[in-house]
Order: structure tokens, then C-alpha cells, then sequence
């Protein structure tokens, strides 16, 4: 997203430097792998992928056999 690693690591005080410099490195070795995974469980995907629907109350369903 642009922002340096300083940015980053500020928002994670428990993340150490190493720590997250060999998780962006496990990222770019497994990129599509993990993209892949990140675009499966967007909530669309899911609920195609599980054929599911919100009804009006906002509560995901099976959809109907119709």
C-alpha cells in the first residue's frame, strides 16, 4: 500500500524488523498461493463457493433449489 516498513512495524509494536521482513519474504516466494487464498475468501467467493445468500435480515442462508 506505499507505506514503509517504519509505517508498518509502528502498528505492530510486537512485530519485530526480522519478523517482518521474512514474512514479506515468505509472501513473495508463496505469492500466488496466497493471493490465490486472499481472493477465495472474499466474502462474494465464499458465498458463491458455498452457494450461500443474505436474506433481509442480514443472516447468510443456503440458496433455494429453484
Amino acid at each position: 500500500m506505499g507505506q514503509p516498513p517504519s509505517e508498518i512495524l509502528a502498528g505492530y509494536p510486537s512485530v519485530s524488523p526480522a519478523q517482518f521482513y521474512d514474512a514479506l519474504s515468505y509472501y513473495y516466494d508463496h505469492k500466488a498461493e496466497i493471493d490465490s487464498d486472499i481472493e477465495a475468501d472474499k466474502p462474494e467467493n465464499f458465498m458463491e463457493r458455498f452457494n450461500l445468500v443474505m436474506n433481509e435480515e442480514g443472516v447468510l442462508t443456503q440458496k433455494s433449489e429453484t
